[in-house]
């Protein structure tokens, strides 16, 4: 992901709730993610990209970035 949406996902607790609820995980999970940021983690799925897009007002293709 790029850096700008980590840096935004990091002060968004709307967005970081959202991802919470509905993958089902905790905030210790979401936190691991967003430090990892790996180019095929859990916030690159699909589902994630559309809460991120949604709930940090991005367009899906400004949520990832090629390696």
């Amino acid at each position: 992901m790029s850096n700008n949406v980590i840096n935004s996902l990091r002060i968004s607790h709307k967005a970081k709730a959202r991802l919470m609820y509905e993958l089902n995980v905790g905030t210790s999970t979401i936190w691991r993610w967003v430090s990892e940021n790996a180019p095929d983690g859990e916030l690159t799925r699909m589902r994630a990209v559309r809460i991120l897009a949604e709930e940090l007002n991005l367009p899906e293709d400004e949520i990832l970035t090629e390696i």
